[in-house]
């Protein structure tokens, strides 16, 4: 996730996605993003209802430059 980029603007995204026919789509947060992707999720959520639900929540950390960079994946099904 770019900071510069808005939760709105990856809810659409994430809404063309599923338009274009993929069945799921992963929410990446990592480090001080990890709250955006829980944002993200959230107000997509908002927008699809019960149209969208989780598949499954990955959380960890990656060893980027000798150091521990947090992060979480969000697996986010459409349901027709």
């Amino acid at each position: 996730m770019s900071k510069s980029r808005t939760i709105e603007d990856y809810v659409l995204d994430a809404i063309v996605l599923f338009n274009q026919g993929y069945e799921t789509v992963v929410i990446r947060g990592t480090g001080n993003e990890i709250s955006k992707a829980v944002d993200v999720f959230n107000s997509l959520k908002s927008r699809l209802g019960e149209g969208v639900t989780i598949d499954s929540v990955e959380i960890g950390s990656d060893l980027k430059s000798k150091r521990r960079i947090s992060y979480i994946d969000i697996k986010v099904k459409r349901v027709y």
